[in-house]
This record gives C-alpha cells, structure tokens and sequence, in this order.
C-alpha cells in the first residue's frame, strides 16, 4: 500500500489532524494529540460519518481533494499531485481507518508525517499558481560537478487546495526555511506540514 502519497487529512478538535511521513518505506507516522473523546459519544459519532465522506475521494475529481465537515468534526484529504487515482483512493480508505481504529483511537488530534536552495525557492514560487488543480509543482536543477558530480537534484511541493495562493506562499517559504537551515548540504530533504509538503532528493521519486 503506498501510504506516504497521501498529503493529509485533518480533523481539529472541531477536528483531526493528520500528516503522513513520505518516506520510502510503506508507511506512515502517526503522531497522536490533543484530548480524549469515547467512541459512542457525540464527537465519536461525527467523526465516523466525517470520515466515511472523506473515504469518497476518487483521485480524479478536484485534484484529489476532499474537505468535509460533520458536526463537531472537520477534515480534509488531498493526494500528492503524481500520484494515481486508484492509488490515491486506496491510500485514504486504508489511512482513515488505521487512523480511528488502530493508531490513534479516541483521540481529537494526531499527525501521520546553495542550488538546493534555489530549487526550493523555484518551487515556492510554481506551486501556488500551479495551472493543475491541485497546487503541485515539480522542479529539476544541476548541481556543480565540483559539489557532486554533474548530479541532477528532483524537487516538489504542493499545498492543501483550501489554501490561498498567498497562504501556500508563506507556508512553502517556511519549509524553504527549514530544509535550508538542516539540510541543503545534504543530499536529500524533506518537509511535511499540515497544509504542504516540500521534497527533494537526487533520484527521481514523483510517482513511486
């Protein structure tokens, strides 16, 4: 099951919150917070009805994109921009019940989760007026064969689809931030927020 495709899905107390870890392995983290609900309760209830809408997400339809809201629950699902639709189906069906059932049961919230820096800059700027529907960008960039060996760098980023290209900006600039404070020297960098996630690495990865 390809598990780390899945962006997120969300529910803040009012709701859920969960982010996957897109790491090669087969799957995801699951970080588990905020304050304990009981399955029978009134929350409990609206939150299996939210995510059996979630679950409707077909990977075609607005970009893989899915946000809904049941009563005091509240949540959104959205696929990385290359990946399959049957894939993506699969992997919010599977996520959303591991993540009631299994990995973070009665709980309100949880979370599953040089020229680098000019690639990531680049896709911070692409994705959120990204033509696709789905605020997706993905770049490519030469790296000096004195740093590596004429080696190719391969970059994505991509937003949750209820954020404002402004909104996506500031959020992209933040990983940018990051990924340029730990990792640019690395070969490899990854960021995952709650509404986007930016990626890079010296193999090509986008839709694996």
């Amino acid at each position: 099951m390809s598990y780390y495709y899945l962006i997120s899905l969300l529910t803040i107390l009012s709701s859920f919150l969960f982010q996957t870890s897109f790491s090669t392995e087969p799957y995801l983290t699951y970080i588990c917070t905020g304050s304990n609900y009981t399955e029978n309760s009134q929350f409990g209830k609206d939150l299996n009805c939210l995510m059996q809408d979630l679950n409707k997400v077909n990977g075609t339809d607005n970009g893989g994109f899915r946000n809904a809201s049941s009563g005091q629950a509240y949540g959104l699902a959205q696929c990385r921009g290359d990946v399959k639709p049957d894939d993506c189906h699969a992997c919010i069906n599977t996520t959303t019940s591991d993540l009631t059932k299994t990995q973070c049961p009665g709980r309100r919230r949880g979370i599953s989760c040089g020229t680098a820096e000019k690639l990531l800059r680049d896709l911070a700027k692409k994705a959120p007026v990204a033509r696709k529907p789905n605020m997706f960008a993905e770049c490519t960039a030469e790296l000096p064969e004195k740093e590596s060996g004429n080696r190719t760098l391969y970059g994505m980023a991509q937003c949750s689809m209820d954020l404002s290209p402004k909104k996506c900006t500031s959020c992209l600039n933040q990983a940018v931030s990051t990924l340029s404070a730990c990792c640019t020297r690395n070969i490899g960098g990854r960021v995952y927020y709650g509404s986007c996630i930016m990626r890079y690495e010296i193999y090509p990865f986008l839709g694996k």
